[in-house]
């Protein structure tokens, strides 16, 4: 479970220099536990799908919850395709039917709800543009005017020059059938970027920031369910009726009539492995959104068929396809294609050596010996290191060994992840109250509750938890705590052991300073007022990212047959909830004391001679703290312990 804190202050954001994003990137585990269709066997079995395809998928859509839901998670979790959402906004607009936070507090909230989602959609990674959602919008020329086309468009391009799909999809068609404008600018992106990613004259600024451009083969848009009658198709944001049919946005024609569906996707399968059809997982991720759902509402099994029409190709096509990628070599082995005709020979022979290695690993597997795959696994992860090497040294062009690398770059990641559920591999992070842990104690009342958020100059321990399950000891190369903004954190270790044994848990304690320095957990976008439809980014933010990197992490490094192996987990804080039990979410940091006003902002007529104000003070720091006030002239005292609130 993860809280997404919001620290709001006078304060001007951190300053540097803001970097976009890499779909290579590194990123540790945001979450304390895996999901269940993300552990033991079922996660290698998946691992092993990604690893022998390189088959990509981006959607496109304009709030959390209108994504796609069951194709997302029958193309990632069946098919083993990296799929990747970009929302547009953060659902700032909407309504919330679980708590009274709304506009810019509900698109926090949102963010996490749609975080949690992409778990069980089986997501890659998530993106956002800084456009908000200002309230309904009636068109598409009302959203794109409050927006700005080019705003939005650059960003959209932006992520999809990231991320290198070979499709583009969305929800959405571009149109009146879309429901309202944000979601017709959604669809509308899916096709324009679809040309604008791919031309280097299109913000060339982001090839100045070392963004290359990127053409997708294919995009689609699912095919409305819109309510059609004599009188033409129904636009739900001006319950008028228009004519049947949609804009081709690439084209500029008009397609009349009822929208074709080109690729009917199966996604109601049942997966025997994971136990569920594709739709039962992901309305379970869909549940967390609770601010618009109130729960989830897991449906009973049954198959269900999601269409897609094809707004365009950049190869010849059918009318009627099996799949997104009909026509598209998606092997492994096509990577070679990447590098042109004047790739050397020894390319694509290493590429085929790497997708054998791979082809034996899913003949061998054994859900109930998933480690008797291991030595296959880092021996095709040897491979795909070494060839990357001979890229970087190769004579290719810089197009092309950037587009190269990015893929080996990935499958190197794969090549990890696959290796790391395989072992049944894990490692925690858990801030720990101070003094010595009892472990015949902490076996029978779990985890001790700690502090909420850390604040600066504080000092505190922490304990980092490895496990293995596989037959074969680990080599532990390396172990340790790293700071996502790399100041001093004045860390002190533990002695680490040599070496992880098999289903032998290892426990490191760590005591850690938070730098007076350090920035508070917050938002990366900030916008002066409701008026505003889109955010300003701090310098220093990671571009397009959901939010701001946590600050503190666990990281380790393990030797397995010559290869390293690694993985990561942000530092948790633990609480103790009457029903839920005990909970982990990412540690935050915030200031000692933090104050807000209620309400925050106002109109007060003339006539009127006073007006109430509520404050709330909420104390993170140990011990009491006394509140002074002024009334009348007079001077109060209270105190309140941690941790509390008051109000006067």
């Amino acid at each position: 479970m993860k809280l997404l804190v919001l620290c709001i202050g006078t304060a001007t954001l951190w300053m540097l220099t803001s970097v976009p994003l890499q779909a290579i990137q590194f990123r540790p585990a945001e979450d304390a536990r895996a999901i269940p269709v993300d552990r033991g066997a079922a996660a290698t079995w998946q691992a092993l799908k990604r690893l022998h395809t390189r088959a990509s998928i981006m959607m496109i859509v304009a709030h959390p919850d209108d994504e796609d839901g069951p194709m997302l998670t029958y193309e990632s979790r069946g098919l083993g395709v990296r799929v990747s959402l970009l929302t547009l906004d953060r659902g700032e607009g909407g309504a919330n039917v679980m708590s009274s936070d709304l506009w810019d507090a509900l698109g926090l909230v949102r963010t996490e709800e749609l975080l949690q989602a992409g778990r069980y959609y089986g997501l890659d990674a998530q993106y956002f543009t800084t456009m908000a959602d200002y309230g309904f919008s009636k068109s598409l020329q009302e959203a794109l005017g409050q927006w700005g086309h080019d705003r939005v468009l650059e960003e959209a391009v932006r992520v999809v020059r990231t991320v290198r799909p070979l499709v583009v999809c969305s929800v959405f068609v571009g149109g009146p059938t879309d429901g309202h404008g944000q979601h017709a600018t959604a669809g509308l992106l899916a096709q324009e970027v679809f040309k604008a990613a791919g031309d280097p004259k299109m913000f060339p600024d982001q090839i100045k920031a070392g963004l290359l451009p990127w053409s997708p083969i294919k995009t689609y848009a699912r095919v409305p369910f819109f309510r059609t009658s004599e009188k033409g198709s129904y636009d739900y944001a001006n319950h008028t009726w228009g004519q049947l049919g949609v804009t081709n946005h690439l084209t500029g024609k008009w397609e009349p009539g009822k929208v074709a569906v080109t690729v009917p996707v199966p996604s109601g399968t049942y997966d025997p492995l994971l136990g569920e059809t594709y739709p039962q997982i992901s309305r379970e991720g869909l549940g967390f959104q609770r601010s618009q759902n109130g729960g989830p509402d897991i449906p009973l099994a049954a198959m269900q068929t999601g269409g897609y029409h094809r707004f365009g190709s950049r190869i010849s096509a059918s009318d009627e396809e099996q799949s997104f990628f009909d026509g598209i070599d998606t092997s492994l082995v096509s990577i070679a294609d990447l590098a042109g005709v004047h790739a050397p020979v020894s390319f694509r022979e290493g590429l085929e050596a790497i997708n054998a290695q791979v082809e034996k690993a899913i003949t061998n597997f054994a859900p109930q010996r998933p480690d008797e795959i291991v030595p296959l696994l880092a021996k095709g992860l040897q491979q795909t290191q070494s060839l990357i090497v001979d890229i970087k040294q190769s004579k290719l062009g810089a197009d092309e060994k950037y587009n190269v690398l990015h893929e080996l770059h990935l499958k190197e990641r794969q090549f990890n992840d696959a290796i790391v559920a395989a072992l049944q591999l894990s490692l925690n992070a858990d801030v720990v109250p101070p003094g010595p842990i009892n472990p015949l104690m902490a076996e029978f009342r779990g985890a001790s509750p700690t502090f909420e958020m850390a604040i600066p100059g504080k000092q505190f321990n922490i304990k980092i938890h490895l496990y293995q399950a596989s037959s074969a000891p680990l080599s532990l190369e390396k172990v340790g705590l790293i700071s996502s903004s790399g100041k001093d954190w004045d860390i002190k270790s533990s002695q680490r052991p040599e070496q992880l044994e098999s289903q032998k848990a290892v426990d490191l304690l760590y005591t850690v300073k938070v730098p007076v320095d350090e920035p508070f957990t917050r938002p990366y976008f900030t916008r002066k007022g409701l008026q505003d439809a889109y955010y300003q980014v701090s310098q220093g933010a990671p571009l397009n990212a959901p939010q701001a990197a946590y600050p503190l992490y666990a990281e380790a490094h393990f030797s397995y047959k010559g290869v390293n192996i690694s993985l990561a987990s942000v530092v948790q804080v633990v609480s103790k909830v009457n029903g839920p039990g005990t909970l982990r979410y990412p540690m935050p940091l915030g200031p000692a004391i933090s104050v807000a006003m209620s309400p925050s902002a106002g109109v007060i007529p003339l006539d009127v001679k006073s007006t109430r104000v509520s404050a709330r003070m909420h104390n993170n720091a140990e011990g009491k703290v006394e509140i002074l006030l002024k009334q009348n002239g007079k001077l109060q005292v209270e105190a309140f312990e941690p941790p509390a609130s008051a109000s006067k």
